[in-house]
């Protein structure tokens, strides 16, 4: 058995069963990622990080395949859903935003060229195991020139900005689709109330702004024909913090 924990509509913290012993006979099994049931459960899955990948490229290819099949084939681990990172995140072999110049608020150096290296082609080989895989996305940083502090590691998103961002956002999906990679959700922010004290690409959203922004995004998507779902409050289990959602 497994608990599930979620906050009911008057925000008071509540636990379920996600699992009975019936569902799962003998040991825990990952299934392939599918709309979740009315438990809410989307299966299980791992972040496929940029470190990760740059790893996996360097693997022989026959023992990276075997690897990978192990993970996610259906004779291995069978795992069904995956976590992207936009951009860069805490386990990246370098720093870096899709736009890094700065005040390109028409995104013309707009580009996901360091992602061609190695990140987009180690998800291609995931994808030929278990193309059902369900794949969310969270940046941990928006490019530094929209924030304050200018750097990627810390500061505050600056409301002025988050139409553009909606646009970055938007030009992100759309370039991973022409790779052939659908992604089923995202979340505006990793950690939105974490800084790290500048040692890591973090950013932090006042709740208002990023309110704000995922209207704003759900616009352009519905405009746009995109049927990525919205997750909001992408935040640790502690304290009062929660994760909700917006379909």
């Amino acid at each position: 058995m497994a608990i599930q924990y979620f906050t009911n509509a008057a925000g008071q913290m509540q636990s379920r069963e996600v699992f009975t012993a019936d569902t799962i006979p003998g040991s825990i099994t990952a299934y392939p990622a599918q709309e979740p049931s009315t438990q809410g459960f989307y299966g299980f899955g791992v972040a496929i990080t940029p470190s990760s990948c740059y790893l996996l490229s360097q693997m022989d290819p026959e023992q990276r395949t075997a690897f990978l099949q192990h993970v996610y084939g259906k004779d291995g681990l069978a795992l069904g859903v995956g976590r992207l990172c936009v951009g860069s995140s805490d386990y990246s072999a370098e720093l870096y935003s899709y736009d890094d110049v700065p005040f390109d608020v028409e995104l013309k150096h707009f580009s996901v060229e360091r992602d061609e290296k190695y990140v987009i082609p180690m998800i291609k080989e995931i994808l030929k195991i278990n193309p059902d895989l369900y794949l969310l996305a969270s940046p941990w940083s928006p490019p530094a020139w929209m924030k304050t502090g200018n750097s990627m590691c810390g500061g505050h998103m600056r409301e002025e900005y988050i139409e553009c961002y909606a646009n970055y956002y938007i030009k992100f999906l759309q370039a991973y689709a022409a790779h052939g990679i659908k992604i089923s959700a995202l979340t505006p922010q990793n950690e939105p109330e974490t800084h790290q004290e500048g040692r890591m690409p973090a950013c932090i959203w006042h709740p208002d702004i990023e309110a704000k922004f995922i209207g704003i995004l759900r616009k352009k998507f519905d405009e746009n024909g995109i049927d990525t779902k919205i997750w909001c409050f992408d935040h640790n289990f502690s304290g009062s913090e929660r994760v909700s959602w917006c379909l």
